[in-house]
């Protein structure tokens, strides 16, 4: 079913991006903030695209990602353009991955909160811990990390004042909002202890190289042989989770080496935290995708659905990853019979469950169900 709050464009020009912000704008009954959810292939100058946003009738802003989904189906080109009903505008962060990075934001939160950071910033967990202190419980979180497939730092986010990086976009709205959030992974070892750390770069696990103690659980439990050659084609299967009390572990992509062995991750690894090695199988990375659905869509009037999946389940799964798409999908068709489902494959995602604590996560599926304003 159609949303006129949303517009899917599937080879998106500077013009046909304007007049779809303009439309959504339009059908809006409220005012409302215009998203673009802009995938990487095909996209048109992003600085370009920041002064576009400046003709809008309404706040604007966005950010790129390898891809974007629309009708649950993901695509590598096209633009996703959502009006969200808000009487705030959006709030520009920048400078999020600074050592000591504090954030200070007046005024109370509301239901929801679309959160979309830069995926390559540094200490993206700190900045959200930073958000969760000054809007605490309450809020319901989600998002996930902008940027390039190729893992290259660049700006990716944009508004009217221009292009970003090591920055997010806090997106704060007055309507209805219900999550879900599973990976799917399963423990192949732990608990280890991360005996020295660098913020994104595990230096030492058990006091040892934390390469060698990487390497030696998966060829101890795991039959497979990794080297510094094909670390990132094989590490994508075996992600870190750090322990959480009542509650799955928060995994950490490993995505290269640094000449001294250390495990350089999306996001932060605390010092001296219990974790795990973990294993993914397309079954149980499936199968959680469609629980996520599932505890996202709760009751209520919810009339559009939200994913951010994380790019690496789509590089694990291969072939396999449309078994994903169609779990979604499917779940989403007897939650949300008729509602569209839009997103994006993340550089790591961005939830909060219930009250549980704001987290950057990565390997994660998150399912948002969005609504109307409830009745005063």
């Amino acid at each position: 079913m159609a949303s006129p709050l949303i517009s899917f464009l599937a080879d998106p020009t500077l013009e046909s991006m304007r007049d779809a912000a303009a439309g959504v704008v339009a059908a809006a009954r409220a005012p409302s903030t215009v998203v673009v959810l802009l995938a990487e292939r095909g996209a048109p100058d992003l600085t370009e695209l920041s002064q576009v946003l400046r003709g809008v009738p309404a706040p604007a802003c966005g950010a790129m990602f390898p891809a974007v989904i629309h009708d649950g189906v993901v695509s590598d080109r096209g633009a996703v353009v959502l009006a969200l009903e808000s009487s705030r505008p959006p709030r520009l962060l920048t400078g999020i991955g600074a050592e000591g990075f504090e954030l200070e934001l007046s005024g109370s939160g509301t239901e929801g909160a679309l959160v979309l950071v830069d995926g390559l910033t540094p200490r993206p967990a700190h900045f959200l811990a930073e958000l969760y202190r000054c809007r605490g419980v309450g809020t319901h979180f989600f998002g996930g990390g902008a940027g390039s497939a190729s893992l290259r730092p660049m700006p990716v986010l944009f508004t009217p004042e221009g292009v970003f990086q090591d920055a997010a976009l806090l997106v704060e709205f007055e309507g209805s909002c219900t999550l879900g959030v599973a990976h799917g992974f399963e423990l192949v070892k732990g608990p280890l202890l991360t005996t020295r750390t660098d913020g994104c770069v595990v230096e030492e696990i058990n006091w040892r190289p934390a390469f060698d103690v990487y390497a030696e659980v998966l060829s101890d439990y795991c039959g497979v042989t990794v080297t510094r050659q094909d670390f990132g084609s094989t590490a994508q299967a075996f992600p870190l989770g750090l322990a959480r009390e009542n509650g799955d572990p928060v995994l950490r992509d490993p995505i290269a080496l640094t000449d001294d062995g250390g495990l350089v991750c999306v996001g932060e690894v605390p010092e001296h935290a219990s974790f795990g090695i973990y294993r993914g199988e397309p079954g149980t990375l499936t199968a959680a995708a469609g629980r996520a659905v599932d505890a996202g869509v709760g009751p209520g009037n919810a009339k559009i659905g939200f994913v951010a999946d994380c790019i690496s389940r789509s590089i694990l799964l291969g072939d396999r990853f449309e078994e994903e798409l169609e779990a979604i999908r499917s779940r989403f068709a007897v939650g949300l019979p008729g509602a569209p489902v839009i997103g994006a494959l993340t550089l790591g995602e961005v939830s909060s469950v219930g009250d549980r604590y704001l987290e950057f996560l990565n390997k994660t599926c998150v399912v948002a169900a969005l609504g109307d304003r409830e009745p005063a």
